[in-house]
């Protein structure tokens, strides 16, 4: 996951730079939230793959229709450049 890909879903959720990083559970003040967040946005700092598959797997079930009668399901994931997969698991 890059830079602009974090911006679109924290934005698709409404929330600012400050706001977003505090609901994904990063602490300290508002000045340190919005660093880190434009660290991440702006590719200065890498996404962990962790941090990557959570945000992904946020946005896949915020768009999800919670109401259908079928069960959901775990979404494959994408293949994101740069990270390393452990063959084993996929």
């Amino acid at each position: 996951m890059k830079g602009p890909e974090f911006k679109a879903i924290r934005e698709s959720f409404g929330l600012n730079p400050q706001d977003w990083m505090y609901e994904l559970g990063y602490g300290g003040n508002k000045n340190t939230l919005r660093l880190n967040c434009e660290r991440y946005e702006n590719g200065e700092k890498e996404i962990p793959l962790y941090l990557a598959r959570y945000l992904w797997l946020l946005q896949q079930y915020a768009l999800s229709p919670f109401d259908s009668p079928e069960p959901l399901k775990m979404p494959r994931w994408p293949d994101w450049p740069g990270y390393h997969f452990d063959e084993e698991w996929l």
